[in-house]
């Protein structure tokens, strides 16, 4: 009985004793004290709260960028895409390459904005690769406004034909026969552009040219879409946040807007391809 009561004595010192270490003795785990979003009170978190729950609780953008909450809030209340930027600003600010958010702080915006089809939590392959598609779009359209800056000399956003004739033009001091068929070559290929007749090119009516030129980039938004799957540690083909921070550096190239074409040579074939 004595040795029960001794067995007894000895285990509950144990248990003090390992509470103690880990509450109390400054060389344990150091317990995190971060503010609350909503209270402004600090929300301490034990040494194996989990990185997860420290980003989500956390100040993250500094300012910069709207917090989390406030972010995922405004983002379900929008109707459509064509309203974010007028309530949340330009995604440049949460994924531009001059951002002040780190990989896993943007994967922290970009999750609620993948999980929409159905929002459940998870992020199907079909998910990542619209978002691809989208981001694909963007480049192509980006690219063609771009290009077709060059050729509006009076800056009003569309070419005007002797504005398009005048990019060989210029170049020509002596006039020949040939001149006049070229002429005649560039403006029946401006009337095929203009698609709808109006007398103006417009970046929309470019794009095509410029998807020629970068062939693949839609395709390769599948292939990229699977590829980012192989996160998928528990083979629910769902993307689990935590699943994404996990492999964070697999994400990189999507939460960094990064242009990675070699845009002298697209201008060079683009003009050819005008032409």
């Amino acid at each position: 009985m004595a040795g029960a009561a001794a067995m007894a004595v000895l285990l509950s010192t144990s248990v003090l004793l390992v509470l103690y270490l880990l509450l109390v003795d400054p060389a344990a785990s150091p317990i995190a004290s971060i503010p609350h979003r909503r209270s402004g009170r600090h929300v301490a978190f034990g040494p194996f709260a989990t990185e997860l729950e420290l980003l989500l609780h956390g100040d993250v953008g500094g300012g910069a960028v709207p917090d989390i909450r406030t972010f995922r809030d405004t983002l379900d209340r929008l109707p459509d895409w064509s309203h974010f930027d007028a309530e949340l600003g330009p995604l440049e600010r949460y994924f531009g390459s001059d951002g002040k958010l780190n990989v896993k702080e943007r994967l922290l915006y970009l999750f609620p904005m993948l999980d929409r089809a159905p929002k459940d939590g998870g992020v199907s392959c079909g998910e990542l690769e619209a978002w691809l598609r989208r981001q694909a779009a963007d480049r192509l359209d980006a690219v063609a406004r771009r290009e077709l800056k060059k050729h509006d000399k009076d800056a009003d956003g569309v070419v005007k034909l002797r504005e398009y004739l005048a990019v060989d033009h210029d170049q020509h001091i002596e006039h020949s026969a040939d001149d006049d068929t070229s002429c005649a070559e560039a403006e029946k290929k401006f009337r095929q552009l203009d698609s709808n007749n109006d007398g103006y090119l417009t970046a929309e009516e470019a794009r095509p040219v410029i998807q020629s030129l970068i062939s693949g980039e839609f395709s390769y938004a599948k292939s990229h879409a699977k590829l980012l799957m192989k996160a998928d540690d528990n083979k629910d083909n769902k993307l689990s946040l935590e699943e994404m921070l996990n492999h964070y550096l697999s994400f990189y190239n999507i939460v960094y807007m990064d242009d990675h074409y070699d845009y002298d040579d697209i201008g060079n074939n683009f003009h050819d391809e005008l032409r």
